[in-house]
C-alpha cells in the first residue's frame, strides 16, 4: 500500500533554523566555516535535532573555527612572505589587529550569563 504525503507544501516547521545558522547570526561566521562537537564527538549533520545527539539545556557544545577558503583568482604565497607583507603593511597604517576578533561581533554585547547565549572563549 501507498499513503499520500502528510507534509503540505507550504508548511515548514519552527525550528527549520539550524544552530549553524543562529550561531552566524550572533558570531558573523559562516555556517560552513563551523565545525561543533558535543562531548568529543562530532555534530555532522546540520539536520539532526539535537536531542539526538544527546544534548539537553545546559550542556556545552564547542566550535572549532576553519579558515575561510581562499578567494578564486588569489595567487598562493609562503607563509613567511605573507608575514613580511603584513608587516609591512602594519607598519605603514600603524600597529593593529589584521584577524578577526568575537570583539568586532555586532551582537557580542547582549550575551550576558544570565542569557540566552553565553560565549566562553577557550584560551589554548
Amino acid at each position: 500500500r501507498e499513503f499520500g504525503r502528510t507534509q503540505r507544501a507550504d508548511w515548514s516547521p519552527e525550528w527549520s533554523t539550524s544552530l549553524k545558522e543562529m550561531i552566524a547570526r550572533v558570531t558573523d561566521i559562516a555556517p560552513s566555516r563551523q565545525r561543533l562537537t558535543f562531548r568529543h564527538a562530532p555534530m555532522a549533520i546540520d539536520e539532526m535535532p539535537l536531542r539526538t545527539y544527546g544534548i539537553s539545556s545546559g550542556d556545552t557544545l564547542q566550535m572549532r573555527v576553519l579558515r575561510a577558503a581562499p578567494a578564486e583568482g588569489r595567487e598562493t604565497t609562503l607563509a613567511c612572505t605573507r608575514r613580511k607583507q603584513i608587516a609591512g603593511a602594519q607598519q605603514q597604517h600603524g600597529a593593529g589587529s589584521s584577524g578577526w576578533s568575537l570583539r568586532d561581533s555586532a551582537l557580542l554585547a547582549n550575551c550576558k550569563a544570565d542569557g540566552d547565549i553565553w560565549l566562553m572563549p577557550r584560551w589554548v
